[in-house]
């Protein structure tokens, strides 16, 4: 029989949300640094080098540090477990810009639902939000005028 969503404790689905887009942003942040390196324009690179940095880093110590205060709370398994992510080599430059305003995109909505389900620190999702319209504001852009050459 199925578990429906409703059944789940709150701390267990905001632990998996969390995990969920924890796995966004790590593949998210190899679709940055991939387009990085098929763009030769200096300051565009620069740009989704940056974003790369910030969502393998900087979002993702935010969600596991939300996901150790959740850890006490629930059944779910430690925040610090490995993720695979997608490898980004396969995509041409434009898949590629494709791919990661998908991921952009759902990092908004996973993020957007953890920030209604978290009683305790919905505050901290504001910044990974904002930041993750900005990246799918700049790969929407890019998308449109690919600048590889």
């Amino acid at each position: 029989m199925k578990k429906s969503v409703k059944n789940i404790p709150i701390q267990n689905l905001l632990a998996l949300m969390l995990k969920d887009s924890k796995k966004a942003m790590v593949s998210a942040g190899a679709f940055y640094s991939y387009i990085a390196q098929q763009i030769r324009n200096g300051l565009i690179r620069s740009k989704f080098t940056k974003f790369s940095e910030e969502e393998s880093k900087k979002h993702k110590d935010t969600i596991n540090d939300r996901l150790k205060l959740t850890e006490n709370k629930t059944c779910i398994s430690s925040p610090d477990e490995p993720y695979i992510c997608e490898d980004a080599s396969g995509y041409s430059l434009i898949g590629a810009l494709h791919r990661a305003k998908e991921l952009a995109k759902r990092i908004i909505k996973i993020s957007k639902a953890e920030k209604k389900k978290d009683r305790d620190h919905p505050e901290i999702y504001d910044e990974i939000i904002k930041d993750e319209k900005k990246y799918y504001k700049a790969l929407k852009k890019e998308e449109n005028f690919p600048r590889s050459e």
